[in-house]
């Protein structure tokens, strides 16, 4: 067994790789585990949306330039097409076997020991000391540990069922014929058919992502065959049939995953590891930002490892930006299986995709490079310990709500990505000029009439 590290990471996904080339850059030594020998297709949509892309670029990865395709207008359909409009953001589109690769050989020249072929099996102990078993039979120990499994679970570590978990995920590349990849040019589709839905777009020229899911009873009518599988979708749409007409399959068979446990939210971890991507949060398939949850997570667990925030705290804090769109887009995904007539209300209003699209995202103010959170001293009003505050964006004034019958002034003492560090004042400590016109200190007031707020109530973490 090596020595001691400061991190280790399970997972060399988009979550497990970004995460690495973030914590190597603040000069901690990392090693990194992914099971996959060589570049390997993965179960996913491949779609990025703007805040996904705008990770990638923070890292170093233009998406457009490993030859992504633009993605800007969605449609609707069943048997038939049911409404179409443009997307309120640009997205890309790329096979995820391409994306994984830049992203590990980006974690490797940043100095991230990454290991290929080997997973994370088990892993044991607690902060300051945690314990790895490997799938070669070798244990490797770490002050810290993250996992970044994507959609499987360590051994010991499942996740609970989620909201959504009778599905079962289908994905198969297609060649188009000439005419039907024009068509499709631009468009993500989303086709809805008895006991579930698919999506289909292109990820570059000559090939496009057919991402299915499919109810477990449905299967089981299918006799969990793919071949009738996909039958079953194209006789109960004839705009899929149309679309898949001439087409050429390109792999052997389909990618598959059974039981994904869409609207789960890790909520707290008590003495655990950092859990990111899907370990931390699930969200369905057809919203599109799952790859922007998992770089987002990785972006927040990075500054927050910085500044001494605990696995706790950064996770509580994970769970609630994501709440409303996990909630939201499991419920909207639940309805597409359970009632797909309801969507022939879009018909009326097709512009509602749009509206769906917006409220399907991480909010974009907890999503920008330059937004920032609080460290705050402030439990049950007094000025001890620390918190992590949130909603504290796009403030026209420094004055900010933090409780009730909390008087406490705090001091910034230096700006991140997602952090803003504070130093404590005392209430007698305080003067007039620490009301919110020096932009130096916060003060806290009632948040009501201040402009510039979004989302909930200013809400804090204890650490």
């Amino acid at each position: 067994m090596s020595a001691m590290l400061d991190v280790i990471v399970a997972g060399g996904g988009p979550a497990g790789a970004a995460l690495g080339t973030l914590l190597a850059g603040q000069g901690r030594t990392v090693m990194l585990f992914e099971k996959t020998a060589a570049a390997q297709d993965k179960m996913c949509g491949e779609f990025f949306s703007e805040e996904g892309a705008r990770y990638l670029a923070a890292l170093g990865v233009d998406l457009r330039v490993l030859g992504a395709v633009t993605i800007d207008r969605v449609r609707l359909a069943a048997r038939d097409v049911l409404a179409e409009c443009a997307l309120p953001f640009p997205g890309l589109s790329l096979p995820r076997r391409i994306v994984d690769e830049c992203l590990l050989q980006r974690a490797s020249e940043s100095g991230v020991a990454v290991v290929r072929g080997t997973s994370v099996e088990q892993l044991t102990g607690a902060p300051g000391e945690w314990r790895v078993r490997l799938s070669d039979g070798a244990e490797q120990t770490s002050k810290d540990a993250f996992v970044a499994t994507g959609k499987y679970d360590l051994r010991g570590r499942k996740r609970n069922g989620g909201s959504q978990n009778d599905l079962v995920a289908f994905k198969m590349y297609f060649r188009l014929s000439a005419e039907q990849e024009q068509h499709l040019r631009g468009w993500v589709e989303l086709i809805l058919f008895p006991g579930g839905y698919a999506g289909l777009q292109l990820v570059g020229e000559g090939c496009a992502n057919l991402s299915l899911l499919l109810t477990k009873s449905e299967l089981k009518r299918s006799a969990a065959e793919w071949d009738r599988v996909l039958t079953h979708a194209m006789t109960s749409s004839a705009h899929l049939a149309s679309r898949l007409a001439g087409a050429t399959q390109l792999r052997s068979r389909p990618i598959t995953l059974s039981s994904i446990p869409y609207g789960y939210r890790r909520t707290a971890t008590e003495d655990g590891p950092w859990y990111l991507g899907d370990q931390g949060a699930v969200m369905p398939s057809f919203t599109g930002d799952g790859m922007s949850i998992a770089l987002h997570s990785a972006f927040l667990a990075a500054d927050a490892y910085r500044h001494g925030v605990t696995a706790r705290a950064y996770q509580a804090l994970l769970a609630r930006q994501l709440k409303r769109p996990v909630r939201f887009g499991t419920a909207l995904s639940r309805c597409m299986v359970s009632i797909p007539a309801l969507a022939q209300a879009l018909r009326l209003y097709p512009g509602a995709m749009a509206w769906i699209a917006s409220w399907t995202r991480v909010p974009s103010h907890f999503v920008k490079i330059r937004a920032f959170f609080l460290l705050l001293g402030i439990p049950g009003g007094a000025c001890s310990g620390v918190f992590i505050a949130e909603n504290a964006h796009r403030c026209t004034s420094p004055a900010i709500h933090l409780q009730e019958k909390c008087s406490v002034t705090v001091n910034v003492l230096r700006r991140t990505p997602h952090f803003t560090a504070v130093q404590e004042i005392s209430d007698g400590d305080r003067n007039d000029s620490a009301t919110g016109k020096n932009p130096a200190t916060l003060h806290p007031t009632d948040r009501r009439g201040q402009e510039g707020f979004a989302g909930d109530a200013f809400t804090c973490f204890d650490v």
